[in-house]
């Protein structure tokens, strides 16, 4: 008498491989899209924290003029940095009264403080939500700050 053995066939196996193919696939993809939006948040709530952390220092010195060379700014510049957003920051250096700090996200959107405590998101052009402080100032990089234009410091 002879046993009948079951198995699956090479077909079956294929298919069914294929299918958790086409499952990883879709679940990359949204990782990947909740990890941006991580990123993005991180670096709204460093931008919240320099906010707070200005007003400090304005009530410690009376004014803006050195905020770029805080310590404590630095490192919240630097953790945007190492985020992958972009950040500059203007000051008014004929007053040091005012300053605007602007953070570009990886979704594309740009997140704007300044020392009238705005803080919002700014256009989603590149350009246009940094150009006043690249005007008079270069494009931005990790080791400088820009100067503001003469409207003053303020997000647009």
């Amino acid at each position: 008498m002879k046993i009948k053995q079951s198995a699956f066939t090479l077909i079956e196996l294929l298919v069914v491989i294929a299918i958790i193919g086409i499952l990883a696939s879709i679940v990359l993809v949204s990782l990947n899209g909740a990890r941006i939006k991580a990123k993005d948040a991180r670096i709204i709530a460093d931008m919240a924290q320099l906010r707070s952390l200005s007003q400090v220092y304005y009530l410690n010195n009376n004014n803006y003029s050195s905020l770029n060379t805080d310590p404590k700014v630095v490192i919240l510049s630097n953790d945007i940095w190492d985020q992958g957003g972009i950040f500059t920051m203007g000051i008014d250096l004929t007053t040091g009264q005012s300053f605007a700090a602007v953070a570009k996200l990886n979704s594309g959107f740009c997140w704007c403080v300044d020392s009238n405590l705005v803080s919002r998101q700014s256009d989603n052009s590149e350009m246009l939500c940094i150009s006043p402080l690249i005007t008079y100032g270069g494009f931005p990089n990790k080791f400088t700050s820009v100067a503001c234009p003469p409207s003053g410091c303020m997000c647009y």
